[in-house]
């Protein structure tokens, strides 16, 4: 059984986007666990889908890192798909797995 929106055991997620759970974060500072600690935060609201912005300063390599760190100690993890939105760091990537490089 899923969790519904703002269940009492958990926090809930932001929406459902095209019929799937989906949460949105955003990424400010330049480093891997910045990135690691946002997708962990939206694998324990129960989401299948993350979008996450980037801002001004965060490089492509920390995303990156954050996420092969997650996804490492997560091998079958609830989140499985995610898109990084480009929020003035210069750099987007398409809706894809969450095991795909950007």
């Amino acid at each position: 059984m899923l969790p519904a929106v703002g269940a009492s055991d958990t926090k809930g997620f932001d929406a459902y986007v095209d019929g799937h759970r989906a949460e949105f974060k955003t990424i400010s500072k330049n480093t891997a666990s910045a990135a690691h600690d946002r997708l962990r935060d939206a694998n324990k609201q129960h989401v299948d889908r993350v979008y996450v912005m980037v801002r001004d300063g965060v490089e492509k390599a920390n995303v990156e890192a954050g996420r092969d760190n997650f996804s490492r100690n997560r091998p079958n993890p609830p989140l499985q798909y995610w898109q990084v939105i480009d929020g003035g760091a210069g750099w987007s990537s398409p809706f894809q797995s969450i095991n795909q490089p950007l």
